[in-house]
């Protein structure tokens, strides 16, 4: 689930983003300052949407909800770490998958 949302949010937010983009790559800015802005974005948001998901997820346990209980029970801190490192690989190939995006619109536009 953390996964499903984490994408749902990431691919929400650079659809915002885009515009953005693609106007400051047509003034001017390279692909590779492009490419780190926006994956320091991505980074930064990911980071802060996996520390709220575990927030919550505590929380919940706390009120005892069954499902979160029965989960967080089980858990260890090093299945964190591996969610964790998942969750930046899906930032990493989300925001790779966008710049490829950019990169054709940003061509699109210049043809036209």
């Amino acid at each position: 689930i953390i996964f499903a949302l984490t994408l749902f949010v990431l691919v929400a937010f650079l659809s915002l983003n885009q515009s953005d983009y693609l106007l400051l790559r047509f003034i001017g800015m390279d692909k590779k300052t492009m490419y780190l802005t926006n994956l320091f974005e991505m980074l930064v948001t990911a980071v802060c949407m996996f520390v709220v998901a575990i927030i919550i997820t505590y929380a919940l346990d706390l009120f005892n909800f069954t499902l979160i209980h029965n989960i967080i029970k089980y858990m260890v801190w090093y299945q964190f770490v591996i969610l964790f490192i998942v969750d930046i690989f899906i930032v990493w190939a989300t925001t790779a998958r966008f710049n490829r995006t950019l990169q054709k619109k940003a061509l699109q536009g210049t043809n036209e």
